[in-house]
């Protein structure tokens, strides 16, 4: 597949950063070791906390009262306006 589903190319451009489709073709292609794998999502697990915290932070929600859609909507506003906590 040369073609991301939102018909981008999969590889090269800013396409390839932030596309999660893009990004799995690349992990797959990337034949990781068992051990590689799991050191990979242990540092994801330690992003996801990282945003999650930010995102308690600055909205005073919590996930056990909100929905995944609300962080990522708030995430990805924070890509292009980020907010600064006081």
């Amino acid at each position: 597949m040369s073609q991301c589903e939102c018909s981008a190319p999969l590889t090269g451009g800013p396409h390839a950063t932030w596309c999660p489709v893009a990004a799995a073709a690349r992990l797959a292609a990337s034949k990781m070791t068992t051990e590689q794998h799991r050191a990979r999502h242990v540092e994801l697990h330690k992003m996801l906390d990282e945003l999650v915290a930010d995102w308690m932070t600055h909205t005073g929600k919590r996930p056990s009262s909100s929905s995944v859609l609300e962080l990522l909507e708030w995430s990805n506003t924070q890509t292009v306006e980020p907010t600064e906590k006081t």
